[in-house]
């Protein structure tokens, strides 16, 4: 079953949530934020299940 507009929507908000949650947390720990890879627009396209 494809995903559908409201999965898209949930999964990207869920991944730019982890993200900035990473990056907040190499920032505390005193990592270089540029060592993290760029997030995708169209992460949704990747799916584990």
């Amino acid at each position: 079953m494809p995903p559908n507009e409201f999965d898209i929507d949930d999964t990207s908000a869920l991944e730019k949530a982890v993200e900035q949650t990473v990056r907040e947390a190499l920032d505390e720990v005193g990592i270089e934020q540029r060592l993290m890879p760029q997030a995708t627009e169209q992460s949704f396209r990747r799916r584990l299940i």
